[in-house]
């Protein structure tokens, strides 16, 4: 009696599923990995950013050398460390992957919060605070990182309506 042609078809399909599981655990893991040292040094460069930062007033040598100790400290290598004109310092570094050949990058920045808005602007309040009504800083720059909202009464808890320029 001869048997079917299709003896050891199901030893075959369940080699290919385990090379496909093994195979998306790969990747999986390996883009996990790389992900990981992504914010290893996205880390790296804040915290290096942030101390370059506090030594700014001692001149740009002296916070870049606190940001190249920093990013030592965290394993990463200071690649670029520069002092801007508003006195922020801007610094890169990169990490070597540990699951990857290569390297990741990562640049920070730290110093004074930008803003579009002066003091003794159009429609701007003398003195510390944010502008009350009708200043010229957009809506975007204080939802991206200001403290301050501008319909916000300080001390108050209280928000205007936008537009509103009577005490609420």
């Amino acid at each position: 009696m001869r048997r079917g042609g299709d003896t050891g078809s199901a030893t075959v399909w369940m080699l290919t599923l385990c090379a496909v599981v093994l195979f998306t655990a790969s990747a999986v893991v390996l883009v996990t990995a790389v992900r990981v040292d992504r914010h290893r040094a996205a880390t790296a460069a804040d915290l290096a950013a942030l101390a370059g930062a506090a030594r700014v007033g001692e001149g740009a040598s002296s916070a870049c050398a606190q940001a190249r100790r920093i990013a030592v400290a965290n394993e990463a290598t200071l690649i670029r460390c520069r002092l801007a004109n508003d006195l922020s310092l801007h610094v890169t570094v990169h990490i070597r992957t540990r699951a990857w050949p290569g390297s990741v990058a990562a640049h920070a920045r730290a110093g004074p919060r930008r803003s579009s808005w002066s003091v003794g602007g159009p429609g701007s309040v003398e003195g510390p605070g944010p502008p009350i009504a009708g200043a010229s800083r957009s809506r975007e720059s204080w939802m991206n990182g200001s403290s301050h909202r501008p319909d916000s009464v300080e001390g108050t808890g209280r928000h205007r309506e936008p537009g509103s320029t009577s005490p609420p």
